[in-house]
C-alpha cells in the first residue's frame, strides 16, 4: 500500500516539474534587437553587386508609456554579398541580437525585382524567423527609402505601410494587397505568375512638404523578373477580376455629364475551357449606388441610359489590361492553373508553350452593372437651378 503511494507522489511531482521546465529555445528581449519592416536592395559598390538591408528596430526604452506620438522605431543600414551577411551585419551598429520574427512588412528595392529576386526568396522561404503572413510591397525606387520615410500617422513605418494598404484597399480599389505566402506560391505554381503592390515616397499636402508613403499602383512578374508596372488606374481593373474588391468608387463620363458611383459589391467569375483550343470566359458583375452627377439631364429612374455606357467602359479597361498582361506573358490570373484543373492532360501537354500560347488568347469578357439608388435626388443639382 505505501509502495502504491509512494508511486502516486513520484508521478504527480514528475507532472508537476515538467511545466516549470520553461521554453528550450527561449531569447530574453533585453537581448533582441526587433525588427519590425524590413528593406532590402541591391547596390553597386566596387563594379560589384551587393544587398543593402534597411532595418526599422524597435528602440528599448520607448515603447513603454509612450503617448509622445513620435516614432518608437530606430533606422538600421548593413550591407553584404548575401542576404544572411547583410541581416547579421546589423548587429555592428546595434548591441542586439537581430531578430525577424516580428517583421510586418517587406519592402524590394525595385533593382531587386529586376535583378536578384529568386535569391532574395530563397532567403526568405528559407527563414526559421520570417512569417509567410509578412506583407510585401516594392519600392518605386529603393526600399531605403520607404523605411527611412518619416511615420506621420502612426509610431512605426510597418504600421503605416499596413495601414495605408489594408485601410485604403476598403474605399479603393486601386490598392493591392498581398503576403509572403500567396507571393511565393504565385511564383512557384505552374501556370501563374506573381504581383505585388507598389508604394512610393511623395510631398504630402496635408503636411506641408514632409515626404509621406503612398500607394503608385502594381509590380507585375513573370517567372522571377519584374516585367511591368502598373498605375493606380490600371491596377482597379485587374482588382475587379481576381475578385479582390473590398470598397471604392468609379467615375464615368457619358453622355455630356460625369456620373460618379460607389461601388456596393463586385463579383468576378473566371471560366476556362479546352475545345480546339483554350477558351476564357471573364463575367464581372457590379452593384453601385449613383453618389455624384453633372450636367443638366435628368437621371432616368431605372438608369438603363447610362448602366450600358457603364458596362461598355468598364468592359473596355478589363480588356486593355488583360491584353497588357498577354504583352509581357504575365499570367497573374492564374488562368494556366485554372486550365490545368480543367484538364490536366491537355496542360500536361502544352506546359512548356503556355506563356506563348497565354499571350494569343481572345477572352470573353462580360460585365453586368446594376444602380441601386441615387440617393435623395433625382436629377443634377445643375438642371434644378436653371428651373
Amino acid at each position: 500500500m505505501m509502495m502504491c503511494y509512494r508511486c502516486v507522489v513520484l508521478l504527480l511531482s514528475v507532472f508537476l516539474i515538467i511545466p516549470l521546465s520553461g521554453c528550450w529555445n527561449n531569447q530574453e528581449t533585453q537581448t533582441l534587437a526587433i525588427v519590425t519592416a524590413l528593406g532590402i536592395d541591391s547596390v553597386s559598390r566596387e563594379n560589384k553587386q551587393i544587398y543593402q538591408i534597411t532595418a526599422s528596430v524597435i528602440q528599448p526604452g520607448k515603447v513603454v508609456n509612450n503617448n509622445s506620438g513620435n516614432s518608437q522605431n530606430i533606422t538600421l543600414t548593413s550591407e553584404g554579398t548575401t542576404i544572411t551577411e547583410a541581416v547579421h551585419n546589423l548587429s555592428f551598429s546595434f548591441p542586439r541580437k537581430v531578430y525577424l520574427t516580428h517583421t510586418e512588412v517587406i519592402v524590394l528595392g525595385r533593382e531587386v525585382g529586376a535583378q536578384k529576386l529568386d535569391e532574395v526568396m530563397d532567403y526568405l522561404i528559407r527563414s526559421t524567423q520570417v512569417r509567410m503572413s509578412c506583407l510585401i510591397v516594392v519600392a518605386k525606387s529603393n526600399a531605403s527609402a520607404i523605411i527611412k520615410c518619416p511615420n506621420i500617422f502612426e509610431q512605426d513605418v510597418s504600421t503605416e505601410i499596413s495601414n495605408l494598404l489594408y485601410e485604403g484597399q476598403e474605399v479603393a480599389p486601386q490598392i493591392a494587397i498581398t503576403d509572403l505566402r500567396d507571393f511565393s506560391l504565385a511564383m512557384l505554381t505552374p501556370g501563374e505568375d506573381a504581383w505585388a503592390p507598389m508604394v512610393s515616397v511623395t510631398k504630402g499636402r496635408a503636411s506641408g512638404e514632409e515626404a509621406i508613403l503612398q500607394s503608385s499602383g502594381l509590380v507585375i512578374y513573370h517567372n522571377d523578373r519584374l516585367v511591368d508596372t502598373l498605375s493606380s488606374s490600371d491596377t482597379m481593373p485587374l482588382m475587379l477580376m481576381m475578385n479582390k474588391f473590398k470598397g471604392g468608387q468609379y467615375s464615368l463620363e457619358t453622355q455630356g455629364k460625369v456620373i460618379g458611383l460607389e461601388l456596393l459589391s463586385v463579383k468576378s467569375k473566371i471560366l476556362v475551357s479546352v475545345r480546339e483550343h483554350p477558351e476564357i470566359t471573364i463575367t464581372v458583375d457590379v452593384k453601385a449606388d449613383v453618389s455624384e452627377s453633372s450636367g443638366d439631364d435628368q437621371i432616368a429612374a431605372d438608369y438603363s441610359d447610362i448602366k450600358n455606357s457603364l458596362a461598355q467602359d468598364l468592359q473596355e479597361q478589363l480588356t486593355d489590361i488583360f491584353h497588357r498582361t498577354q504583352s509581357t506573358q504575365a499570367d497573374i490570373l492564374g488562368i494556366g492553373r485554372k486550365l490545368e484543373i480543367a484538364d490536366r492532360n491537355y496542360w500536361d501537354s502544352i506546359e512548356g508553350e503556355w506563356p506563348r500560347i497565354y499571350a494569343s488568347l481572345q477572352p470573353d469578357i462580360k460585365v453586368n452593372f446594376s444602380i441601386r439608388k441615387g440617393g435623395l435626388a433625382t436629377s443634377p443639382f445643375k438642371s434644378k437651378l436653371s428651373r
